[in-house]
């Protein structure tokens, strides 16, 4: 959850625009710079880049910090030395200071216990953790209530949701659980399911199904007249906790057309 003063967000620090160059999705509902997987993943192929670029890790971590353009500048300015050390005076301060904190950083996890620093224990690790793809829409408050969690523990474990509501956007979704309830979500998630069949029947005039992608101006009243239901009909449809919608958001519609 970690973000700067400057508007970097997540594990690994991506600004909104360079999100886009790694397929970082931002959303209304959804922020994948919050994502430990896929910014992880992001963060490794940009070092990777980085890399076949300076060949040199220093001015990797520099232009990380800093951007591939103002390492590019600072080289230029110091005659073309590719030194770090020697054109750390042609970079910005915020950079200059970002590499010596990463080794300093890096000597005190190598080092903790020679100066009696212990980590705390994690709330998870890898081994106590699972993870699911849903395809549906659905709430942390109504996950919580059914396999007997917290809404706090599910924020903690999954980010990159903004809202506490995992939307359907027509794509699979990540949603990480102690391995323990795993098995519960399951058996919840067979309810949904059966939930979403016995609607699709019992509505059997309403056999077509829509992606309407919410724009400016947009309200859950205006949308249900364009398509002869009411709001109450969306909410059910995409398992909304109420009628607030944002631009960008994709809804599920039932149509008899």
């Amino acid at each position: 959850m970690a973000k700067s003063s400057s508007g970097a967000v997540g594990l690994w620090q991506f600004l909104y625009n360079s999100s886009g160059m790694f397929d970082l999705e931002i959303t209304s509902y959804v922020d994948e710079r919050r994502d430990v997987y896929k910014s992880t993943d992001a963060a490794c192929r940009y070092f990777k880049y980085l890399y076949n670029t300076f060949h040199d890790w220093h001015l990797v971590l520099a232009a990380y910090n800093g951007g591939p353009g103002v390492v590019r500048n600072a080289v230029e300015r110091s005659g073309g030395k590719t030194n770090l050390w020697e054109i750390l005076p042609y970079l910005p301060e915020q950079t200059q200071n970002y590499v010596p904190c990463f080794l300093a950083m890096n000597y005190v996890m190598n080092y903790a216990h020679e100066h009696q620093i212990e980590p705390l224990a994690p709330r998870f690790t890898y081994q106590n953790i699972d993870t699911l793809y849903i395809k549906y829409a659905t709430s942390f408050a109504q996950i919580a209530e059914n396999i007997k969690t917290s809404v706090d523990q599910l924020r903690f474990l999954n980010p990159t949701y903004k809202l506490d509501i995992i939307p359907e956007t027509g794509k699979p979704q990540l949603l990480v659980l102690p391995n323990h309830l795993v098995s519960k979500y399951l058996a919840y998630e067979n309810q949904i399911l059966s939930s979403l069949a016995a609607t699709d029947t019992t509505n059997h005039i309403r056999k077509h199904k829509t992606l309407y992608t919410v724009v400016k101006g947009d309200f859950l009243h205006k949308i249900a007249m364009k398509y002869n239901c009411n709001p109450a009909d969306i909410r059910q449809w995409n398992n909304l906790p109420n009628d607030f919608i944002a631009p960008g958001q994709a809804l599920i519609i039932w149509t008899s057309e």
